[in-house]
């Protein structure tokens, strides 16, 4: 399944960096009105394609976790890549790799802490 972020009017026509991890809760909050959950997403697509505008030149990690990490975690980063797909700037496809690294190293120290 391909979604168009622009399309879906999450983001502002003027917005080049996605950064903050409240703006990434935000962004997924959008998303599920217009689409539904992305567990929901997963279960009836084979994949998710994120379209992104070529205006958008950043992706910190905090954005990224505050949308994608508890799919991330559910998924593992192997099928998490394999059922989603980022197309968007060179920088930010190598960037998302090192995003969902974090997000199962935090999940993981977590669940030690918690479980310990």
């Amino acid at each position: 399944m391909e979604i168009n972020v622009q399309s879906l009017e999450i983001l502002h026509e003027k917005e080049t960096s996605l950064i903050g991890r409240d703006n990434g809760r935000e962004f997924l909050v959008k998303l599920e009105k217009e689409l539904g959950s992305l567990e929901e997403l997963e279960k009836a697509n084979p994949t998710l394609e994120f379209k992104f505008p070529r205006e958008i030149i950043t992706m910190n990690k905090s954005f990224f976790l505050g949308a994608f990490a508890k799919r991330a975690i559910a998924l593992g980063k192997q099928a998490f890549l394999e059922k989603y797909d980022f197309s968007s700037s060179e920088y930010i496809n190598l960037k998302i790799s090192s995003h969902i690294d974090y997000a199962l190293k935090n999940a993981s120290m977590d669940s030690i802490v918690r479980n310990g």
